[in-house]
């Protein structure tokens, strides 16, 4: 190679064949998508303790949910926050006999364009 540096030329693209990289990405990316897709189904079939819908304002609340440590997620589906597109997966701590109060903002959010699962 050092005596004909000439034949390194192309040498890259006759190995472009064998290279695994292409397959891998492949795998990876196919992989990714189905995991996004059956997420949400797996996380409401085995950890929903409770769900709720917001009224016109954004505010929504939950009763009777038993004291321990929760996430507060919108399960990869998008929300229009001003100019952004966030998710959230907040970790909530629930105490007996206390009442606690959640804001969900742009300051918690993942900014779901630059966020991969």
């Amino acid at each position: 190679m050092r005596s004909h540096p000439e034949t390194v030329s192309g040498v890259e693209l006759e190995l472009d064949g064998v290279n695994p990289q292409h397959k891998w990405a492949a795998l990876q990316n196919d992989r990714r998508k189905r995991v996004q897709r059956v997420a949400p189904d797996v996380a409401q079939l085995r950890f929903l303790a409770a769900k709720a819908d917001t009224d016109l304002e954004g505010r929504a609340s939950l009763s009777g949910v038993a004291p321990g440590d929760y996430w507060i997620s919108s399960l990869d589906l998008d929300a229009d926050a001003g100019d952004m597109r966030v998710r959230w997966d907040v970790p909530v701590k629930i105490e007996r006999g206390k009442t606690i109060r959640i804001e969900l903002s742009n300051l918690n959010s993942i900014d779901a364009r630059n966020s991969t699962p």
